[in-house]
């Protein structure tokens, strides 16, 4: 019988080892929402890194007017993004939320993306992240849209 007890109580003993000693804190990042009717914007981006030292940097206005420039080829262009993209654009921008996610992992090859949003609001969103940071930030599709239509530009 005290064998039971004694498995009984290192039992015990190792979930107690397990909990927190403070109350449990949501670890999780806060998001920091943006949702609100848009007037004009304007959004930058600059994509560099990878594997090639790939360059680019993109501008785009809320009346859909944006410029890509590839400092690799030396190309820039300049375009009317169409009614469907930049509809999809404005409606990522009224409802997206950063989260301010910071990677444990150090990635060598990744993308960097330098984000600055302004909304109007004379304080706009800026910020930088890489391809392992991307997943958790809450810009992942926002990110993977600008990049789409900067590859679509830049397309022979």
């Amino acid at each position: 019988m005290s064998r039971w007890i004694l498995i009984g109580l290192l039992f015990g003993f190792l979930l107690a080892s397990c909990a927190p000693l403070t109350p449990a804190i949501s670890q999780a990042p806060l998001a920091t929402p943006t949702a609100a009717p848009l007037g004009d914007w304007s959004l930058r981006m600059t994509q560099t890194g990878g594997i090639m030292g790939l360059r680019r940097s993109v501008e785009i206005s809320s009346d859909g007017q944006m410029a890509v420039t590839d400092e690799r080829t030396k190309k820039t262009v300049t375009v009317q993004l169409s009614d469907d993209d930049l509809s999809r654009l404005k409606a990522m921008l009224s409802t997206m939320a950063y989260t301010d996610f910071k990677s444990p992992a150090v990635c060598a090859d990744c993308f960097v993306y330098d984000l600055s949003v302004d909304r109007g609001s004379g304080k706009p969103l800026t910020v930088t992240l890489d391809d392992m940071s991307l997943e958790g930030s809450g810009l992942t599709d926002l990110i993977s849209l600008i990049r789409g239509l900067m590859d679509k530009a830049l397309k022979p």
